[in-house]
């Protein structure tokens, strides 16, 4: 994961975007880029993207920026010039976490060999968190191979890493769907759901999973929960399909 540095008031952001001038005081380039990083932690992808684009001419040789420019771009589904950034902060800096990056970028643009390649050197890192996300990475590339079974064995070790990483968990719960180890894909959905107890993906997955089982009325009251939580989601959309409630939606799998 990148670091992501403190939030900075908005009402300074707007004094420092309305200075003149090709090169920026050191101070407006430091509230800039402070403020991109900030916005992409938001999901805000478009004023991040635009914020880094303004301070990197200024700092060409920030892997920091660079990375970050690049996350904003594959938010946008800008993967190729996602890609492009994430090289240029891999030949400032090799570390763990670009490496993670530029491999997310190129499985979105289909090049799943090469996306393999960076989080198998992504692992390779120091930093904990670092091969948490390789091995997460990796799990899904293989998943999306078909490897299912190396899938979750990736999925594993990165839980062994860390046992309340929400993301592994729910990876490894689709991943045992796809295995049709339904029993254990409800145990790893409802373990992610304990760590975010109103998030409707999870309570969703737990639902159909459950209904998979045979549970029937057990993953329907969770289906029913995601309506009154947020009745206008995708997920309650969906949720009303399988309840019998809206009919001629498309349910993904």
């Amino acid at each position: 994961m990148r670091r992501v540095l403190s939030l900075v008031p908005p009402l300074l952001w707007t004094a420092a975007c309305a200075t003149g001038g090709n090169k920026m005081p050191p101070s407006e380039l430091y509230l800039t880029e402070r403020m991109a990083t900030v916005l992409l932690q938001q999901g805000n992808a478009v004023d991040a993207e635009a914020a880094f684009r303004k301070a990197i001419p200024q700092d060409l040789d920030n892997a920091e920026m660079r990375d970050g420019h690049g996350l904003s771009l594959l938010m946008l589904g800008r993967a190729k010039e996602a890609l492009a950034e994430f090289d240029r902060a891999l030949e400032i800096s090799s570390r763990g976490a670009y490496l993670n990056n530029r491999g997310a970028a190129r499985m979105a643009l289909g090049d799943v060999s090469g996306a393999e390649e960076d989080f198998l050197k992504a692992y390779d890192s120091n930093l904990s968190a670092d091969k948490e996300s390789a091995l997460i990475n990796l799990g899904r590339a293989r998943v999306r191979r078909g490897l299912y079974a190396e899938g979750q064995d990736a999925l594993t070790r990165a839980i062994a890493l860390d046992p309340e990483s929400f993301d592994a968990l729910m990876a490894r719960g689709e991943c045992r769907e796809l295995l049709q180890d339904e029993r254990g894909a409800v145990s790893d959905y409802l373990a992610a759901l304990r760590l975010k107890k109103d998030n409707l993906s999870a309570m969703f997955h737990v639902g159909v999973a459950l209904i998979s089982l045979k549970q029937e009325d057990l993953g329907r009251r969770y289906l029913q929960r995601i309506s009154e939580l947020a009745p206008d989601a995708s997920e309650a959309a969906r949720a009303r399909v399988l309840l019998g409630q809206e009919k001629n939606l498309e349910i993904p799998h």
